[in-house]
């Protein structure tokens, strides 16, 4: 076997990255990223936001200056559907009902970055990931087999 080979072998069909592990790759990943990267670090601003630590919390800012009711409301449950929603979609348990919360949320994203004139790439680039998790469903590997069938 050459270098050139290697491709073949592993991204084939009889390779070993099969459909059900790229699945599982793709929502336990995006989960994971979710709750890591957008989550955590929402909570701990509205958390900080709501002792007194911070004077303000931007996450309401921008929902406010998207024009979007309840700005406070809305910034609790997005970060709830991204951090909640993400650690479901690692565990692979209510996945579909996860990802179409989370997938709403998103959306919600895209329409402030357009409305604030802000980069809209990471805001697709979940939306495409978990809308793909939403088509494909929980997965060999996931709770939701295991407990459902």
């Amino acid at each position: 076997m050459d270098a050139a080979e290697i491709p073949a072998i592993v991204l084939g069909h009889h390779g070993l990255v099969t459909a059900s592990i790229a699945a599982q790759i793709l929502h336990t990943g995006s989960g994971a990223l979710l709750v890591y990267y957008h989550g955590i670090h929402k909570l701990l601003e509205g958390l900080q936001w709501r002792k007194g630590d911070r004077a303000d919390w931007p996450f309401v800012e921008e929902i406010k200056a998207a024009g979007f009711p309840f700005p406070l409301v809305n910034a609790w449950f997005a970060t709830a559907a991204q951090l909640v929603g993400g650690a479901l979609l690692v565990l692979g348990l209510g996945t579909r009902p996860a990802s179409i919360v989370i997938v709403g949320t998103l959306l919600g994203a895209v329409y402030t970055n357009i409305v604030l004139k802000k980069s809209n790439q990471m805001a697709l680039l979940y939306l495409l990931l978990v809308s793909c998790v939403l088509a494909l469903g929980p997965g060999k590997w996931s709770l939701d087999r295991a407990f459902f069938g």
